[in-house]
């Protein structure tokens, strides 16, 4: 699986890879740039998980409402329980 170098989401994968759960690229211009990680789907898992609490950190720092920021939570531990 490729992720987007921008929001963690998944770009490419093989048809036969479980991608149930897993968040896909939001991107306007999401796109395999040619020099993207193939991960496995446990690292995807990871990935996103840890990509949750950067966009929180952002949120936060913007002043954001607090429904960005439990989106993001809610993201998170839909992730968590894929484990």
């Amino acid at each position: 699986m490729i992720l987007c170098h921008k929001c963690s989401g998944l770009l490419a994968w093989n048809k036969e890879e479980d991608t149930t759960g897993l968040l896909s690229c939001q991107c306007i211009s999401g796109w395999v740039r040619g020099n993207e990680p193939v991960l496995n789907r446990q690292q995807v898992i990871t990935c996103q998980f840890y990509r949750c609490f950067e966009w929180i950190e952002l949120y936060t720092r913007q002043g954001r409402e607090q429904y960005w920021i439990d989106n993001q939570l809610e993201r998170a531990e839909k992730l968590i329980n894929l484990i």
